[in-house]
């Protein structure tokens, strides 16, 4: 291979990492983003997609089938709450 052929390879490469690079940025900086969104506009629970409600769901039951909380009435307004904000 000549110089000029070995420069052009490197050249790819380098703007093929620099692509790699700059769409793992953007996907890292879009996840941040809608995560400030998320706390800053809305906090409350209306504002987590379906599958973050059902988890945040399932989390809450397992929390009490574990015995985490001292109070059953606790528990129990957090799965109410969780399912009154599916309904926003």
């Amino acid at each position: 291979m000549t110089t000029i052929e070995l420069q052009a390879r490197k050249a790819i490469l380098i703007q093929e990492i620099l692509n790699l690079n700059t769409e793992t940025a953007i996907a890292n900086l879009e996840k941040y983003i809608r995560k400030l969104s998320k706390s800053a506009e809305c906090p409350d629970l209306c504002c987590y997609t379906h599958e973050e409600k059902i988890n945040r769901l399932n989390s809450a039951e397992a929390e009490f089938e574990k015995g985490i909380y001292t109070s059953h009435d606790e528990v129990k307004n957090r799965i109410e709450k969780l399912k009154l904000s599916w309904k926003h």
